[in-house]
């Protein structure tokens, strides 16, 4: 069991190098002081892939065998033309930085905003880091190598759930670390930030878009194949 534990801690920690995920957390970090909620957000798509995994997707069909006469091939496709459409949509304004008050430095801090206001800020969070971890999925190829490991060594399935969490709550540690020296170094944080706003929303924006493109042919090509067979 040490060395699954190793594996698990080792492939978690080489996971969490997401730069996708890392730079958005930039960009949120110019507007609140608090990713809690983005974090959570990345923390539960990642568990939500782990379960699909060993469940395999055979059983997952089979818990959702009352929605069989709904036609999921054609909203795939459906979705995947979408996903692609914006996605090369996105491409063309890859180097157009908006114009906008949200990428400064907020005048009211927000700590001092009301409860509802800070709920529905983290919700959005929540919501943007489980979807871009979710849209991330086909390239989740260690996920897939723990999953194979931890069947290997035919751990129970309590134990299993624990490595699950311990992988999930290591992909999220360069976010939960960024937000911590946030916290610490606010100004110079964000100043430095600010210097870079350019070049971060190119990296980010071309990373998101071949992300869209990607996934959108990957649900064409499946549910193609589910459509012919």
């Amino acid at each position: 069991m040490f060395t699954l534990t190793l594996i698990v801690i080792w492939l978690g920690l080489i996971d969490s190098i997401n730069p996708s995920l890392i730079v958005i957390a930039f960009f949120l970090l110019l507007s609140r002081e608090k990713l809690w909620g983005y974090i959570l957000g990345i923390f539960l798509a990642i568990l939500l892939q782990f379960f699909v995994l060993d469940l395999g997707l055979e059983k997952v069909a089979k818990i959702f065998s009352w929605a069989k006469f709904i036609h999921w091939e054609l909203i795939m496709i459906f979705l995947g033309g979408i996903l692609i459409v914006y996605g090369f949509y996105s491409l063309r304004q890859k180097f157009q930085l908006p114009k906008s008050d949200h990428w400064q430095c907020p005048t009211k801090s927000f700590h001092d905003a009301s409860s509802s206001l800070k709920l529905t800020t983290h919700f959005k969070d929540l919501l943007l880091g489980g979807m871009t971890t979710l849209a991330e999925a086909p390239m989740g190829f260690l996920q897939v190598l723990v999953v194979v490991e931890i069947q290997r060594f035919n751990v129970n399935p309590l134990l299993t759930h624990v490595y699950f969490i311990i992988y999930s709550l290591l992909y999220t540690l360069p976010i939960i670390l960024l937000n911590v020296l946030a916290l610490c170094y606010a100004k110079p944080f964000k100043s430095w930030v600010q210097g870079r706003l350019q070049s971060l929303y190119v990296r980010i924006n071309i990373a998101l878009n071949v992300t869209f493109i990607a996934l959108g042919c990957l649900l064409i090509i499946f549910a193609a194949q589910q459509l012919l067979t």
